[in-house]
């Protein structure tokens, strides 16, 4: 099973199949696993949102996505696996799939907070809210 993977995604993401993957991470393993999962709100700002559109070069995301998994890399983080959708989301759709392995819960948990926040703030993806009326 590979320990550090990224994936964008045009379809929905079926947690059962995420559980599976997890597994198979953790399979001979010892420590913390974190997973992450985010999805889209229903309401921002005190407006209802419609839908959550991501748009941007594939092959750029990718390319930026594994950059920050092997920056995030380090002593005792043993597996690090992160799924994004692109395309048009709907509320209570899931965004994101982070699932970090590491010796300690505080190294699995401070590397799945800084991977987030570094896709969220580093990717070149086109983030726009659609809100109803």
């Amino acid at each position: 099973m590979e320990r550090y993977h990224v994936k964008l995604i045009r379809e929905p993401i079926n947690p059962f199949d995420i559980v599976e993957e997890l597994r198979k991470i953790i399979e001979g393993s010892n420590g913390s696993f974190i997973v992450y999962i985010g999805v889209v709100k229903e309401l921002l700002d005190d407006k209802k949102v419609k839908a959550l559109m991501f748009v941007g070069d594939e092959a750029e995301v990718l390319e930026k996505m594994k950059e920050i998994i092997e920056e995030e890399r380090r002593e005792g983080v043993n597996a690090i696996h992160v799924y994004h959708r692109i395309g048009l989301l709907t509320p209570r759709d899931t965004i994101m799939y982070i699932i970090v392995g590491a010796d300690t819960r505080d190294l699995a948990f401070t590397t799945a907070r800084n991977i987030l926040e570094r896709i969220k703030r580093e990717l070149p993806l086109l983030k726009r809210n659609l809100f109803e009326g």
